[in-house]
């Protein structure tokens, strides 16, 4: 059984091949847009400073 998780939860015990599209959007895009937001509101500071560096874990 696998299922998408969306901040560590996870979203049904469903086999694999039953995970609609709409779900692993939905538990993709919370994390990975997260991580785009911070980045965006980090970038003008990273410019400036001309280096820098972004971790996600």
């Amino acid at each position: 059984m696998f299922g998408p998780t969306s901040a560590g939860t996870l979203i049904g015990a469903t086999p694999f091949d039953e995970i609609m599209i709409e779900q692993w959007r939905a538990a993709f895009d919370g994390p990975f847009m997260s991580a785009m937001d911070i980045v965006r509101a980090v970038l003008p500071s990273m410019r400036e400073k001309k280096w820098s560096r972004v971790c996600c874990s």
